[in-house]
This record gives C-alpha cells, sequence and structure tokens, in this order.
C-alpha cells in the first residue's frame, strides 16, 4: 500500500520500528498527509483520499513525483523522500510526517503553483534538519620511501660511497652473482648465434659455381667437356606417308585369297 498524499510505501515489520504509530501518522490531521484511513483513488495523484494498492501506482510514481515538483516547487518536502539519499528505501527520517519536516505541516492544500510567499500568508521556513549520520573518511598514511631505491638511469652508487646495510647485504649475496653470470653467458650465447645466423646469410646469397666434368678413365687428370650429341636427321613427310600405305603380311593373304576365289 502506499499514502495518496506523500506517496510513501507502508513500511515493513522489522525489529526497532513502530510501524503501526507511522501508518497513524499519515492520517493524523495536525500532520502533513493527513490522508483518510481508508482505500484510496488513483486519480490526480497525490490527493488526500487514503491508501493505494501497490499494483495501481507502482510503475507510476516515479513520474508522478517528479512532474508535481517541477509544477509546484513549493511543495517538494510534502513527497517522500524528504532527503533524496532514502529515495529507494521506505525509512521514517524521510517521511513528510516526521517532527523534522514540521515547519512544512501547515503548507495550504490543494497545492499553489509558484514560490512563497503563498495565499494564507505561508512564507518558505527553509530546507529542513535531516538526521542523516555523515560518513567520515579515514586519512591514507603515506608510505615511507625506501633509500635504497634507486630510478631507472641514476647514476649507480660507486663502490667508495657506504651503502645502507641492507643494501650492501643484497649486493654481496651469492643470489645476486649467479644471476649475473647466468646474463653474461646468455648474453655471450645471443652473439654467437647472431654470427653464425649472418656467416650462413652470407653463403646463401654467394651464387653457386658450376664445375666441369672430369675423366673418370685414369688415363689423364684433366677436365672434359661434354659434348653435346647429334640430333637424329627428320623424316621427310613423303617417306613417312609412304611407309603408313605399305600393306603388310596379313593384308596381303587376304587379297591372295580373294583373287583365288
Amino acid at each position: 500500500m502506499y499514502c495518496s498524499k506523500c506517496l510513501r510505501r507502508v513500511p515493513k515489520a522489522r525489529d526497532g520500528v513502530d510501524r503501526d504509530a507511522e501508518i497513524v501518522s499519515h492520517s493524523d490531521p495536525d500532520r502533513c498527509c493527513r490522508i483518510r484511513n481508508a482505500v484510496g483513488e488513483p486519480e490526480n495523484l497525490p490527493n488526500r483520499s487514503g491508501w493505494l494498492p501497490e499494483k495501481t501506482v507502482r510503475r507510476k510514481l516515479k513520474d508522478i513525483k517528479e512532474r508535481f515538483k517541477k509544477k509546484y516547487p513549493a511543495y517538494q518536502y510534502t513527497i517522500y523522500p524528504t532527503n533524496p539519499v532514502d529515495s529507494n528505501q521506505s525509512l521514517w527520517r524521510s517521511d513528510p510526517n516526521n517532527e523534522n519536516n514540521a515547519s512544512h505541516w501547515e503548507i495550504p492544500w490543494p497545492p499553489y503553483e509558484g514560490q512563497p510567499p503563498l495565499p494564507g500568508g505561508w512564507e518558505d521556513p527553509g530546507t529542513p534538519v535531516f538526521d542523516t549520520p555523515s560518513k567520515r573518511r579515514t586519512p591514507r598514511s603515506r608510505p615511507e620511501r625506501d633509500a635504497s631505491y634507486r630510478p631507472p638511469g641514476e647514476e649507480p652508487v660507486s663502490d667508495d660511497e657506504e651503502l645502507p646495510p641492507q643494501e650492501e647485504a643484497r649486493k654481496k649475496s651469492p643470489k645476486r652473482k649467479r644471476k649475473s653470470v647466468a646474463a653474461e653467458s646468455e648474453a655471450s650465447g645471443s652473439r654467437q648465434r647472431g654470427q653464425a645466423r649472418e656467416h650462413v646469410e652470407h653463403d646463401e646469397a654467394e651464387p653457386a659455381v658450376k664445375r666441369p666434368k672430369t675423366d673418370t678413365s685414369g688415363k689423364g687428370k684433366q677436365p672434359v667437356m661434354a659434348t653435346p650429341k647429334p640430333k637424329a636427321p627428320l623424316k621427310s613427310r613423303a617417306s613417312a606417308l609412304a611407309q603408313e600405305t605399305q600393306p603388310t603380311r596379313s593384308s596381303k593373304r587376304i587379297r591372295q585369297r580373294r583373287e583365288r576365289d
């Protein structure tokens, strides 16, 4: 259920909250809402008709509140919540019937447009004082700077200069020496791999030399150049045709049999 005047939802029953007293305050004739203790009407909201079922106004509440406050700016503290911090909750501290909002209980109703003073001599009492607890931020402590830290690019500390005990122990540690030796060996290995790669690329860039054939007969060791083989003479077209038309043995036998018959 919702109040038809301030449009606040009925609070839930929980520990430390006098739910009945909060509900009765909306019907109190000396407070802000002054609605009937009965089922109200959802037309021309806000009004003082009574309590509205949730299904009739839940989806329209935001638009109704914004339009009403824009048209009647002097009546913004008659709509829940009086403190915008509690817009997503239903708390007594932001209810228009709370004692901290008593300065707005006597505002004329039905509402008047414009800024105060309103008809009847009502003056704007100012913003009510809210009892919202303030949240204090604890200051963060800055970490102390390490004196042994050297930013990149800074000149290294000479051997003659005195080092802090922590830095001197870290410089003489065997683990640091092993890391330096490993780094030097890795650097030398990378240089050797680079030189081998350059040598291979140089060999691939040079053209291959064609070597002459050598005599394997054993008579002499002088190189012998290979001579090209002579090409076979081409047959003339007429001889090729004549050879194709020349009768074979089988054709002669067939002809002789035909002549005998």
